[in-house]
């Protein structure tokens, strides 16, 4: 049996000193760039888009461990914490396994 095992984090971070959304961009495109360049993860802001002072993103991966992608989106998690450029005010983990509904043994070609 294969499992597919998809990972979403969700968080929140407040910036209350910042005066614009051109302040808050650095800050994402910082935490963005650090998640990409040290783990094979997707990363997008997903809200909050013209509110300066906070930024809500979210982080997916997929694998075949449903302990292993827990604890490497809360890792990622802590290691954007330890960044220090913005206080993480909220944080959720969603872990769910598929199984084989989604194997690909029944297709044809053609049905992809």
């Amino acid at each position: 049996m294969e499992n597919l095992v998809v990972g979403v984090a969700r968080f929140a971070l407040r910036m209350s000193s910042n005066r614009s959304l051109k302040e808050k961009r650095q800050v994402v495109q910082r935490v963005r760039d650090r998640l990409r360049a040290r783990h094979n993860v997707s990363v997008s802001e997903i809200g909050e888009q013209d509110e300066h002072r906070r930024a809500v993103m979210a982080l997916g991966m997929v694998g075949s461990d449903a302990g292993h992608v827990r604890s490497s989106l809360q890792k990622m998690l802590d290691n954007i914490e330890e960044l220090h450029l913005a206080p993480m005010v909220e944080r959720k983990v969603l872990v769910e396994t598929w199984g084989d509904e989604l194997a690909l043994s029944g297709f044809d070609v053609q049905d992809l």
